[in-house]
């Protein structure tokens, strides 16, 4: 999948391929660089895009960091 976010400095779309784990409506992506700028994108705004199965879907996700920094995306309703 593809995970859209907003530049925190430019304000321009980013698109980042991750892997991630889903269940129902919830994705599940983590990284170990601390330094990903994905992740402040994310931090910054947590309103994301995510690319799945050819469609873009409206999400919002939060960071969780430690050793393993975790990602968690909640999947808006299809209109």
């Amino acid at each position: 999948m593809t995970i859209e976010t907003t530049g925190r400095r430019s304000g321009l779309p980013r698109t980042v391929p991750v892997l991630a784990t889903r269940v129902g409506d919830h994705l599940t992506v983590s990284t170990v660089r601390n330094d990903s700028q994905w992740l402040r994108n994310i931090e910054a705004d947590s309103n994301v895009g995510v690319w799945l199965y050819g469609r873009r879907r409206q999400a919002t996700a939060s960071v969780a960091r430690g050793t393993l920094n975790t990602v968690r995306i909640e999947l808006q309703p299809v209109a």
